[in-house]
């Protein structure tokens, strides 16, 4: 889903019912436009690199060889330049993440200079001033290193989906009174000059009743030796009625959701991940054995397939009954890390680079679709602190699923603290302090909590003086 403003673009994968000539020819189509994709990216990265040219669409790219046509160039300009620009965001926000580690030798002069050059993309500048004050050459230099290393791991374009605009594919919706069972007609232009193809498309009541715009545009992907098509939508934000604030969760591998509120949900989803990790570990040593290599086995290839579409349907369950039980203003969500998980190495990678993308994805979607702010918390500590005194101690957590604090007595399931502890802090708390000054901070709010428990115990009679007050605190739901 990509967002423009108020304009929310969402990509919906629809049946085609191509003959495989057809295929064959956006087959041709597809491996020239990727190798087409690799050529116009370096070529961007070289004006960006050393002739120092910001990366735009537009360019004069006719110096390119392709079998493809100057519209087909154009359009995959576009993208590629689309791609290269968000490449160069994430930069950015790396770079800053770097700035504030926590061994950087850094004074806070140079990394307010740092952070300067960066918000503002001065990079390869050998000369830039900040407030009048010309910044230090050494941090200039500095800065290029930092970026230059960064930036080493490039796009891919190996398997690059075309997404076409009218210059080169037509979409074409039936009509009522035609005589077709097919809803959609794509007229794509090939490799071939002046000739083009229908290829006919069945939607779906899902699609359908989306309420939204349809775009001129297709994309087009290969995927496990498949060929598939997508429509795009602009679909309108859907502005639900706030019942809740905020609503802190906590992400887990155990227990998949927690809220602040005291639910647990997703317990289903980690036994189910787990039953398929035995079957897929006993299949690996099976493969092993004969000396097959894994992805050369299909049934090996179907049940990665089908584990990735079950994280991905009970995440999207799970989000949406969420927001549907508490209608949030905004949600408070930890940076997410499933790693140290007790399930197989298989399953703990497609969790780690399938789960949090899917689970980041449905955060961005509800944000877009219902106006719901989302706030990235720093999860320092959120597991080993009190949400009533603040007293942070890894030994607050009794068990994996326990914790009861040290200093005020608090008890409650350790998840469900964690999502409190997320959601009484904002984007802005810890956002790069390092963990040190962090734990400072919470022992200077925990001593500011016992100075305020001092003054009301010695403003009470002299029995209860006598005796130490412990504060307990059980979470109904657990």
């Amino acid at each position: 889903m990509k967002k423009t403003e108020d304009n929310i673009f969402k990509t919906y994968k629809l049946k085609h019912h191509a003959n495989q000539h057809k295929i064959d020819l956006i087959e041709d189509v597809l491996v020239e436009y990727r190798l087409l994709a690799n050529k116009i990216s370096n070529h961007h990265w070289f004006l960006f690199f050393y002739d120092k040219e910001k990366i735009r669409d537009f360019r004069d790219i006719k110096q390119i060889e392709t079998k493809l046509s100057e519209r087909y160039k154009q359009t995959c300009q576009t993208q590629v330049v689309s791609t290269l620009h968000s490449h160069i965001s994430n930069i950015q926000n790396r770079f800053v993440k770097m700035v504030y580690a926590v061994n950087t030798p850094f004074d806070e002069e140079a990394r307010i200079q740092l952070l300067y050059i960066n918000k503002y993309q001065k990079w390869f500048h050998k000369e830039a001033t900040m407030k009048n004050k010309e910044i230090n050459p050494e941090v200039l230099f500095l800065a290029k290193k930092i970026f230059k290393h960064l930036s080493k791991n490039k796009p891919s374009f190996k398997k690059y989906n075309m997404i076409l605009d009218e210059k080169v594919a037509i979409t074409i919706k039936k009509e009522n009174n035609e005589a077709t069972k097919f809803d959609y007609w794509i007229y794509i232009s090939t490799l071939e000059k002046r000739k083009k193809i229908y290829i006919p498309i069945q939607s779906n009541n899902y699609f359908e009743d989306k309420t939204g715009v349809l775009k001129k545009v297709v994309q087009i992907n290969k995927k496990d030796g498949k060929i598939s098509f997508s429509l795009v939508k602009n679909l309108s934000p859907e502005i639900i009625q706030y019942a809740t604030k905020k609503l802190g969760i906590d992400i887990g591998t155990v227990n998949f959701i927690a809220t602040e509120f005291g639910d647990i949900i997703g317990k289903k989803l980690m036994k189910t991940i787990k039953r398929r990790d035995e079957v897929i570990i006993k299949l690996q040593r099976n493969l092993q054995k004969q000396g097959v290599k894994p992805n050369d086995s299909e049934r090996y290839k179907r049940l990665i397939k089908k584990s990735r579409e079950y994280i991905k349907n009970e995440v999207n369950r799970l989000i949406n009954k969420l927001v549907k039980l508490y209608r949030p203003e905004s949600i408070h969500v930890e940076d997410l890390n499933f790693h140290g998980s007790n399930i197989g190495r298989t399953n703990n990678r497609i969790l780690h680079n399938f789960g949090k993308g899917i689970l980041t994805k449905k955060l961005e979607s509800i944000s877009q679709l219902h106006k719901i702010k989302i706030e990235n918390i720093n999860p320092a500590y959120t597991s080993q602190e009190c949400p009533n005194c603040r007293y942070t101690d890894k030994k607050n957590r009794k068990t994996r699923d326990l914790f009861i604090c040290q200093s005020c007595g608090y008890k409650c399931h350790a998840d469900v603290v964690g999502a409190r502890n997320t959601s009484s802090r904002s984007s802005a708390d810890f956002k790069y302090t390092k963990r040190r000054k962090i734990f400072q901070l919470l022992s200077e709010e925990h001593n500011i909590w016992k100075e305020k428990r001092c003054n009301y115990s010695s403003a009470t009679t002299l029995s209860r003086a006598d005796k130490k007050v412990k504060i307990e605190v059980e979470c109904k739901i657990c």
